[in-house]
């Protein structure tokens, strides 16, 4: 009986010890580690599945936290209404932000490729100037999408006074994505 537990015992672990020497450079250490994975392959396998079942939280992108903090918006101002202020309220934000977030990741696309397939004699300086064109489109649109937003906000803001700190997160988000 003994022998049969034993046999059983390492059936289990053997998977355990190949997958530690497959895992890895064959060195000596390895073998090592694959002989204790081999031997004490319970602790291994609970550890394993403790690693496998567990859940990292990825941080939140930039749009993650914009898109919450619009909702934050949306309870504060509209109390949970469906409404067509709320959709107009949407695409101002949608607009702002969305301008502001590509704003901050503007440039450094190396348009260069494109001028150099075009036999450009300065494939670099055409590429900057391209970059510094849709910049400045971007900080136009931008700054009217900003005016239009503020609009809003400060009729929002009659309603709940909450709304100011919200913009000011706001501002804090898009300027940290720059």
């Amino acid at each position: 009986m003994f022998l049969d537990l034993t046999v059983v015992y390492f059936a289990f672990g053997a998977p355990l010890g190949v997958y530690e020497i497959t895992r890895n450079k064959r060195s000596p250490r390895t073998v090592v580690l694959a002989a204790m994975h081999f031997v004490l392959w319970p602790l291994f396998a609970v550890a394993s599945l403790r690693r496998s079942f567990a859940v990292e939280r990825p941080e939140p992108s930039l749009e993650q936290e914009v898109d919450d903090l619009r909702a934050e918006f949306e309870a504060a101002a509209f109390d949970g209404r469906k409404s067509d202020a709320v959709l107009e309220f949407r695409d101002l934000y949608a607009h702002y932000s969305g301008l502001a977030i590509a704003l901050g990741r503007a440039g450094g696309y190396g348009t260069s490729e494109l001028f150099a397939v075009g036999s450009h004699p300065d494939a670099n300086l055409a590429s900057r100037c391209l970059e510094r064109r849709n910049r400045n489109r971007l900080e136009f649109h931008l700054f009217q999408a900003r005016n239009e937003f503020e609009e809003a906000v400060a009729k929002l803001t009659r309603i709940n006074s909450n709304i100011g700190g919200l913009t000011k997160k706001l501002d804090v988000l898009l300027d940290a994505g720059h």
